[in-house]
């Protein structure tokens, strides 16, 4: 059985999924916050292909999240921050993301969660560490 099959084969609704995607936005995101995963999802359902993974193209992916297991199950998870508090946290993180996104206008107090925020949160119990072993 393919490693990842394997893997989907224990997911259920409701669970979080953390991903790390390699191109270099999203990389700069697991830079700044000091961990893998740079995108996370939830999964609402199953279907031929296998799991169905939410997330969402209109606010940021860990909001996403973070809402909709705090609508459901009345659970808080992640650590809200601003961009200050996130960028002072790794001072060796490139602003230059940053400064695109928000086409060089940083919104330093704004409140954000990230996907590290919710990986790290005590809320959830990690059962995948993010790496597939050959022969799993």
């Amino acid at each position: 059985m393919h490693p990842i099959t394997a893997l989907e084969s224990h997911l259920r609704v409701g669970d979080v999924v953390f991903t790390r995607i390699g191109s270099p936005p999203f990389r700069q995101i697991a830079e700044a916050t000091c961990t893998w995963t740079n995108h996370v999802g939830i999964v609402v359902g199953f279907n031929c292909f296998g799991a169905i993974v939410a997330e969402s193209w209109v606010q940021f992916c860990s909001r996403f999240v973070r809402e909709v297991l705090q609508e459901s199950t009345g659970e808080v998870i992640g650590e809200a921050q601003t961009f200050r508090e996130l960028l002072e946290r790794n001072r060796a993180t490139h602003l230059r993301l940053w400064n695109l996104w928000y086409f060089g206008r940083i919104p330093w107090d704004r409140v954000t969660i990230t996907p590290g925020s919710l990986y790290t949160s005590g809320a959830l119990q990690v059962v995948f560490d993010g790496t597939i072993t050959p022969g799993l």
